[in-house]
């Protein structure tokens, strides 16, 4: 039969309690956003698990979310059954934060499953009225908003607390890989309005190079723009996109337009990528790179190291953490 603890015992155990006070625990942050996956979304949950206790609700369109929330009813019909919905998938976790990421296109602060909200406003160039008009952003206590130009016209629309906070790369995927250089230049992307008169010009002129021109996606994508020289972005209604970042997280020379929202201030046009006007301007950033292999790779090498150093999405969680008040390790 085992004995009863001592006195001494006892007094330990109380020690114990103490130093279990003093226990810093991980904050606990529920992700909603969309499924679909080659998101921004899906790259910041994957910086969150090593970070937090990550909760992520799903919306798509298999979802009762989605089609409450996309459903032609007003909020006040739609309110009480997601807030019950999001509540029952969330009733065991104690949440610090709850944090929405765009695409979600209605209300979620009604749900009352957390004491600190978040939006993360990822096309706020094309979606900036929808987030008002169906997501209700105004009622966030905190919004972030991928593109520098339109953070002052959500301040000015109702914000409080809105902090720029752009995409940036995920180094386990968005790296370089040992692939033989089997491509001058690659454009990995979806050809929509005018990419695809521009991409199809620059092919015509260069057509002495090796060309890439495809969707491929997450490890397949490094695996081209590790097989290419170069790497060609055009950004759709001047926004600043994934493919930035993903580019030159991969070690290859970015060629990429000229652009405004924080473009300029986060890398330097000719030391960490390479930056043209028009088209006249890409021919010429490609002919010349072609050829100058040392000056395309110590570019390249450059870009790629500011990109590790200040902008993964392990940076960008650690910023929403830090700006809600919310401490990491």
């Amino acid at each position: 039969m085992s004995e009863m603890p001592s006195q001494g015992e006892g007094t330990r155990y109380d020690e114990k309690v103490e130093r279990e006070d003093r226990i810093e625990f991980f904050p606990t942050v529920a992700l909603v956003r969309h499924a679909h996956f080659q998101t921004t979304a899906m790259y910041l949950e994957h910086a969150l698990r090593r970070l937090c206790n990550l909760v992520t609700v799903y919306v798509d369109q298999s979802s009762v979310l989605y089609y409450l929330g996309s459903h032609l009813l007003s909020s006040r019909l739609t309110r009480k059954p997601i807030q019950f919905i999001l509540n029952e998938v969330l009733k065991e976790a104690s949440i610090d934060l709850l944090l929405v990421v765009d695409p979600v296109k209605f209300d979620l602060t009604e749900s009352n499953v957390a004491d600190c909200t978040a939006f993360y406003a990822i096309d706020s160039h094309i979606s900036f009225r929808e987030h008002f008009s169906r997501s209700n952003v105004t009622s966030y206590d905190y919004v972030f908003v991928a593109q520098k130009d339109m953070v002052e016209e959500y301040r000015r629309a109702g914000c409080s607390r809105v902090s720029w906070l752009p995409p940036a790369a995920d180094p386990e995927i968005h790296r370089p890989l040992k692939q033989k250089r089997l491509f001058d230049i690659c454009f990995v992307g979806n050809l929509w309005s005018g990419r695809k008169q521009f991409v199809d010009a620059l092919q015509m002129r260069h057509n002495n190079l090796r060309w890439y021109v495809g969707k491929q996606y997450m490890h397949n994508m490094s695996s081209i723009y590790s097989a290419s020289n170069m790497i060609l972005n055009k950004s759709l209604c001047g926004d600043l996109n994934m493919r930035v970042f993903e580019g030159m997280a991969s070690g290859r020379l970015l060629i990429t337009d000229k652009i405004g929202n924080g473009l300029s201030e986060l890398f330097t046009d000719g030391k960490e990528l390479i930056i043209y006007s028009d088209l006249e301007e890409a021919y010429r950033a490609i002919e010349h790179y072609a050829v100058h292999a040392e000056e395309r790779e110590a570019v390249a090498v450059s870009g790629m190291r500011s990109v590790l150093r200040a902008h993964t999405y392990e940076h960008r969680a650690r910023r929403i953490l830090a700006a809600t008040g919310l401490k990491t390790s």
